[in-house]
């Protein structure tokens, strides 16, 4: 008898000691309902963490971090307004930033920057509401800015303006709606023009002027709607102005 009632105390003693064991483990815990609480760290099958972050009510919040499968920083969120918005960077796999910005319902917002794996900015985007807004630009790799495009309500829409590398002006033309529209003008790496003329919804319009390195006028093209109505020559020269070149 006393020997049962020493079983028993046992039983109760281990019985008690196990909720108290389970609760002190405060890694990937969920509570009652199968929310996700505290701190979490995935794995793969291999046993290669994935990321690590914490949760509230099976919604996360603060610091993740994510990882490469050498175990490097792929990227870094921190987020806020009920798991809807963060702040995240990610990283090249040498460890040099690779992207900054900002999402927002799972989509990119504000403004977003890029850089190569030199930790050189090559471009910035810009979002609002979930579209493609303002200024966009890329950039050469050492500074300077090679292409400007404006958008407005996620299309292209504005000023288009491009670079050579040492900053001399390459193109310049505008966009209405998604489509070329207005005065044109393209140039050579002198700075010199090289072809000039009239875009209307995406194709060529009325007088094309073409100009020689040394600024001579070397043909003009007439179109109407993107069809070349009549030309004239008056340098003969090699093609120079290829149509990817102007059509762009």
């Amino acid at each position: 008898m006393v020997r049962s009632k020493h079983f028993l105390v046992a039983v109760f003693l281990l019985s008690a000691f196990i909720p108290r064991a389970q609760t002190t483990d405060t890694t990937n815990r969920t509570d009652a309902q199968g929310r996700k609480q505290g701190f979490w760290r995935k794995t793969d099958n291999a046993g290669i963490v994935k990321y690590e972050g914490r949760f509230r009510d099976d919604v996360p919040y603060g610091e993740f971090r994510y990882f490469y499968e050498n175990g490097k920083i792929k990227a870094i969120s921190l987020i806020f307004d009920d798991g809807t918005a963060s702040y995240t960077k990610t990283y090249h796999p040498n460890g040099k930033l690779m992207t900054d910005g900002k999402y927002t319902d799972k989509a990119k917002d504000s403004i977003w920057k890029y850089y190569d794996e030199s930790g050189n900015l090559v471009a910035e985007e810009f979002y609002v509401k979930k579209k493609k807004e303002g200024e966009w630009k890329t950039f050469n790799g050492e500074g300077g800015i090679s292409e400007i495009q404006n958008y407005k309500n996620d299309t292209v829409s504005g000023n288009w303006i491009q670079y050579f590398p040492d900053g001399t002006l390459k193109l310049e033309a505008a966009y209405i709606a998604g489509s070329l529209d207005g005065p044109a003008s393209y140039f050579y790496n002198s700075g010199t023009i090289k072809a000039k003329g009239n875009y209307s919804k995406g194709l060529r319009d009325g007088k094309w002027e073409f100009f020689t390195r040394d600024t001579q006028l070397q043909k003009t093209e007439t179109y109407h709607h993107g069809n070349l109505v009549s030309s004239e020559v008056f340098i003969e020269l090699p093609d120079e102005f290829p149509d990817e070149d102007l059509k762009k």
